[in-house]
């Protein structure tokens, strides 16, 4: 090795015995262990910390715009929405898949929390655009639901119900849990309710669905509200109030009674 590197204050610390050669590359096997471990928690943290609040704002225009700016709203849709709902899709499902582990690596690295509020987020992102906002699209551009949307929605629910039933099972044994079980109980519910809006679906779409797996998931969000809710509205006070997706859950549940 040339000269001049050697003089480097790190050469020297690393040529100057065996140990802080053995010390090197322990380091560069626990980064590399770290990374192995990591690389999706920390990706979808990286996301969260310096993609989400963009992702929001886009959220808040295109809120502002329905029923005012029909056309503002398609364009906005059409640049943000519809491009990416395919991509953050597969990741969802990834992050899925691997949950469980990636929380356990996370909870050794002190991580847990940071990492599930960013799946959760990326989630409220990809639920919202592909119901609530899509469904406001459909409406403006007068297109139906196909039997695609609605398988798509079939698949990605039966899907989500991994996460579902994981994050709500572990308040019962560690309570710090408890307002991402709330979380994803709400998220859960909004895409059912928002996807069933019978000013798009017809009533026979709606009747080709599960329609008992789709109430007894809407059953399932329910009791962990009321388990939940009482604590999350003495911390959070009024943010914590459902009743705005209580009055979607009748509605829906109306709908798919009436299929009975």
């Amino acid at each position: 090795m040339h000269n001049s590197f050697k003089n480097l204050p790190f050469f020297k610390w690393y040529f100057k015995n065996t140990r802080n050669k053995i010390v090197f590359f322990i380091i560069l096997f626990l980064l590399s262990l770290g990374y192995s471990l990591l690389h999706r928690p920390v990706s979808l943290i990286v996301w969260d910390s310096f993609r989400y609040e963009k992702e929001q704002i886009i959220t808040r225009e295109l809120e502002s715009a329905i029923g005012v700016d029909k056309d503002k709203y398609l364009q906005l849709y059409d640049s943000n929405i519809a491009n990416q709902q395919a991509t953050i899709r597969n990741e969802i499902l990834k992050y899925i898949d691997n949950l469980e582990s990636d929380l356990l690596f996370s909870t050794l690295f002190g991580i847990e929390g940071v990492y599930l509020q960013a799946f959760l987020n990326k989630s409220h992102i990809y639920m919202v655009g592909s119901t609530y906002f899509s469904s406001v699209y459909k409406l403006y551009k007068n297109i139906p639901y196909t039997s695609q949307d609605i398988q798509s929605f079939n698949e990605f629910l039966n899907a989500f119900d991994k996460a579902f039933f994981f994050l709500t099972k572990l308040p019962t044994r560690h309570s710090e849990y408890e307002r991402y079980a709330a979380q994803i109980a709400i998220l859960q519910t909004f895409y059912i309710t928002h996807f069933i809006n019978p000013t798009i679906l017809t009533q026979t779409q709606i009747c080709s669905l599960d329609t008992t797996s789709l109430l007894g998931r809407l059953t399932k969000a329910k009791q962990v509200f009321k388990a939940i809710s009482p604590k999350l509205q003495k911390e959070f006070g009024e943010k914590a109030n459902l009743s705005w997706l209580e009055k979607s859950v009748i509605i829906t549940e109306d709908k798919l009674n009436d299929c009975q």
